[in-house]
């Protein structure tokens, strides 16, 4: 279960940028907003439980529910 602080890694065809009037845009593909929702999830799990709850403790816990 360990791994889980991993960056997203994004490459080429998850994103498109454009500039419209001088401000530039990125459009991101689903498979990296899922990827945020997914760490934005967890990180919110763990800062509501306290930080000092380690990752797999707080994991089997969710999944014994």
């Amino acid at each position: 279960m360990g791994g889980y602080n991993k960056d997203i890694v994004i490459v080429d065809g998850d994103f498109a940028t454009r500039t419209i009037d001088e401000v530039c845009s990125i459009k991101f593909s689903e498979r990296v907003h899922k990827l945020i929702e997914i760490s934005i999830e967890r990180m919110m799990v763990v800062k509501l439980l306290g930080t000092g709850t380690e990752f797999n403790a707080l994991y089997n816990h969710i999944y014994a529910l």
